[in-house]
């Protein structure tokens, strides 16, 4: 598979990336706590939906068989994990350990490089992929248009409700408060800016 199709993911100044992400907790929660963890994810409506015709069972069938063999296939991993929302995603993690154990230890086995690490990404839920890219860019010392651009499109973007899904998971994974990270480490508007998003308390437009 062509690098140019999944640029390198572990450059700090682009966002979000796929090769910081602490998959493995991701796995562990999904797999320990299904019906919380997929209850969660019903309010992120992404611009992929959900596939019309889905089945676990058939997907992770399918999926396996791609990774099987001498070569992976990865034009046909790639045709059933672009094509599925993340809560189906998630449905087949949890079908994956039904039937064949660990998804996340066959992935890892059987993928390599950036492409491993986007299909990792494509299964991480989206409330922790979204305080680790905050915290990732929180993180760099300078100002940069990367930086203030992956805070621009996670934190101005999304509903009230995502918002305290991200600020509750920032808090869980790192012990700290999102706004009181921004606050410390951001100066002028774009500070207020942040800092206002993350009280989630804006006025959000009735669904018609």
């Amino acid at each position: 598979m062509s690098g140019s199709m999944y640029p390198n993911l572990q450059s700090q100044n682009s966002y979000p990336s796929a090769s910081y992400v602490n998959s493995g907790v991701v796995f562990q929660q999904i797999e320990q706590q299904p019906s919380i963890m997929l209850a969660s994810l019903e309010q992120y409506q992404g611009t992929i939906r959900p596939f019309q015709t889905f089945n676990a069972d058939a997907d992770c069938r399918a999926l396996r068989q791609a990774m099987r063999g001498a070569g992976t296939d990865e034009n046909a991993i790639i045709q059933i994990i672009a094509n599925r929302s993340n809560a189906q995603r998630q449905q087949i993690k949890l079908e994956w350990k039904t039937q064949y154990g660990s998804a996340k230890k066959d992935l890892e086995k059987e993928l390599s490089g950036n492409f491993k690490e986007t299909i990792m990404a494509l299964f991480t839920i989206p409330h922790y992929y979204e305080a680790w890219t905050c915290h990732q860019a929180l993180r760099v010392n300078i100002k940069s248009a990367s930086k203030e651009g992956a805070l621009r499109e996670i934190l101005l973007t999304r509903t009230n409700a995502e918002i305290r899904a991200i600020v509750a998971e920032y808090k869980r994974v790192y012990q700290k408060d999102l706004e009181n990270e921004i606050s410390q480490r951001l100066s002028g508007d774009f500070k207020r800016l942040l800092i206002s998003a993350v009280q989630a308390n804006r006025e959000e437009l009735s669904p018609q």
